[in-house]
């Protein structure tokens, strides 16, 4: 279920005589690969998919075998929600599963992936990864920032030269719009939130973390500017790449 592993194919024929399978929470061959829940909010993707596919040695290219597709309802905006929401049809998914050929009399008709409708999305690394680049649009920042929130550290950038970490973001217009010189700049804030001009809207900030994970939003002061440093955005565009002894970057 979610295996972080690649088996070769001749290791799945030794010991389990080709008849491996894996639980893949996206659609196939569509969204292959690693990082799944953040990459689907980048997106704006709500279609959630139960698939369990043989895996014969590739990444997520085996015979589909089973699949039940749903829709992650509006109030799911952060990994968090996706997961709770995920773990709970993939369970009665298997469950039916099982119950529909535990006599053995099922008849099983294994779908084969069209390779050109495949596409493939990398690992995600929050540390690596997750660098706010303040340019993009209203609804890409939002999406960005959503889609590093919990379980995963947040989405990161600086504040007076110290990194600092975002969570808990929505996006108001009330305010009306910003010049893009204005990005990041904050211009108020509450007890419990302060706001961030983007051009075109506000982002509202109920959580930005310190280093140790320490919620710093009562030393936030109106006129300071949440910036990311262009060389943090570059290398924000490697490659993240697991082995067995952990965490490489290309």
């Amino acid at each position: 279920m979610g295996a972080a592993w690649i088996f070769k194919s001749e290791l799945i024929e030794k010991l389990f005589n080709n008849q491996l399978f894996n639980l893949h929470g996206t659609r196939l061959p569509q969204n292959r690969g690693g990082g799944g829940f953040s990459w689907q909010i980048m997106m704006g993707n709500r279609f959630g998919f139960c698939v369990l596919h043989q895996v014969d040695g590739g990444v997520d290219t085996g015979d589909i075998i089973a699949i039940s597709e749903f829709i992650y309802p509006s109030t799911a905006r952060i990994p968090k929600d996706y997961e709770e929401i995920y773990i709970n049809r993939n369970l009665d998914f298997v469950i039916d599963f099982i119950e529909a050929h535990r006599s053995g009399e099922g008849i099983l008709k294994p779908i084969r992936q069209s390779e050109w409708f495949s596409t493939y999305w990398p690992r995600l690394n929050t540390d690596l990864n997750g660098f706010i680049d303040w340019n993009l649009s209203v609804e890409e920042i939002e999406r960005f920032i959503c889609a590093f929130d919990t379980p995963y550290k947040g989405a990161s950038t600086f504040l007076n030269d110290k990194r600092v970490y975002l969570k808990k973001v929505s996006v108001s217009s009330q305010d009306g719009h910003f010049h893009s010189f204005q990005n990041g700049l904050i211009y108020r804030k509450s007890n419990d939130w302060f706001c961030v001009a983007l051009k075109g809207a506000t982002l509202i900030v109920e959580e930005i973390l310190d280093e140790n994970g320490d919620n710093i939003i009562s030393n936030i002061r109106v006129g300071d500017r949440l910036y990311t440093p262009q060389s943090f955005l570059e290398g924000a565009m490697g490659r993240v790449i697991y082995t067995a002894n952990g965490l490489r970057k290309n």
